[in-house]
């Protein structure tokens, strides 16, 4: 029996080392739960920070989006709508070029030249300065064009009796000014003036021919300056030929052919030399331009008096020699003449004939 009571002790000393091992795993599985529910509060944290960043995202997103309109918007305001319609003795800058409209007038004709019945002409005065480093060519008949208040437009007419000549080289610094003529119905009111100033796109102005409208004129001053010029009896060299302006003098024609009346004849003594290895065709009225101080140039007049002439073929190493004469106002000084020695070229000369 003694042994038995020792077993039974024995049991129940184990009995307590069984109920103390479960009540640590009991409090071991408390603490593991309560530490998970913290870990999954901190996850549910961590999970609402996410969603504020991306709540802050497309804040950023909103504000970028309404700095982009506010910034479209500041770029509108300061973007002004380029101005493509002008007025009367306005300045219009182009590229390299200083365009005013001068003037607008009704004409009837002149002479042999007058409009078909019930029409007239139309003719506008314009001045060109380059203030370009480059040459521009100007084409009356391709860069012009009138619009009536009808919306008829109307081309060049080669038949107006207009001053100076549109066409040409502006050598830079240097200005063009001329006239440009269009028939139209008598009853018709010329209204717009267009001018496609590029060839190539499709560049456009347009001058409004209200006179109501126009500005007060203003003297331009060509900010480039051209030092180009050359002098009576100067050498030019180029790879066809050798040119010299002896010398001019006025005339005022013979007894039974002279120039009209306030006009005068500009006669220009000069001589040509043929450089290259084989003949070369002259023609005066496509190589030689007179232009005055404001700006006209007048092509090569019949002038019955003129002594020699260089039109026609020189040979090679040949030199020709006769005169040029051109018909211009008698009351202007400070003409130039105007030297071409390519024909399809932009190459000019200047030579003053007051030096």
């Amino acid at each position: 029996m003694v042994i038995i009571q020792q077993d039974l002790g024995e049991v129940e000393e184990m009995k307590k080392y069984v109920v103390i091992f479960l009540v640590c795993c009991l409090l071991m599985f408390t603490g593991c739960s309560s530490d998970s529910t913290s870990t999954t509060a901190n996850e549910a944290e961590n999970t609402n920070d996410v969603v504020e960043v991306e709540n802050s995202n497309e804040v950023s997103n909103q504000n970028t989006a309404n700095e982009s309109e506010e910034t479209d918007e500041e770029l509108v305001e300061v973007s002004e709508p380029v101005k493509t319609e002008f007025y009367l003795n306005e300045l219009v800058e182009i590229g390299d070029l200083i365009i005013s409209l001068n003037s607008v007038e009704k004409s009837m004709g002149v002479e042999y030249f007058e409009p078909e019945e019930g029409n007239k002409y139309v003719i506008l005065d314009l001045t060109f300065h380059n203030v370009g480093e480059e040459t521009y060519t100007l084409s009356s008949m391709l860069g012009f064009e009138l619009v009536d208040n009808d919306q008829y437009t109307y081309d060049t007419s080669w038949s107006a009796p207009t001053k100076g000549s549109l066409d040409g080289t502006i050598l830079p610094g240097q200005k063009l000014r001329g006239q440009v003529g269009f028939e139209i119905p008598e009853n018709s009111i010329a209204t717009e003036l267009l001018f496609d100033y590029d060839f190539f796109t499709s560049g456009q102005v347009v001058f409004l021919l209200d006179p109501e409208m126009s500005v007060e004129p203003v003297n331009f001053e060509n900010p480039v300056a051209f030092d180009g010029t050359k002098a009576i009896e100067e050498i030019i060299e180029t790879d066809d030929f050798t040119f010299v302006a002896n010398s001019f003098k006025l005339s005022e024609g013979s007894q039974y052919f002279g120039p009209d009346e306030g006009n005068v004849y500009y006669v220009v003594d000069v001589s040509m030399t043929n450089n290259s290895s084989e003949a070369q065709s002259i023609s005066t009225m496509l190589m030689f331009e007179m232009q005055d101080e404001l700006g006209y140039r007048y092509d090569v007049a019949i002038y019955t008096e003129a002594k020699g002439s260089i039109d026609g073929d020189i040979a090679a190493g040949k030199t020709s020699r006769g005169e040029i004469a051109f018909e211009v106002p008698a009351d202007l000084a400070n003409y130039t003449l105007l030297y071409s020695p390519g024909v399809f070229e932009d190459e000019m000369y200047v030579i003053d004939l007051n030096q």
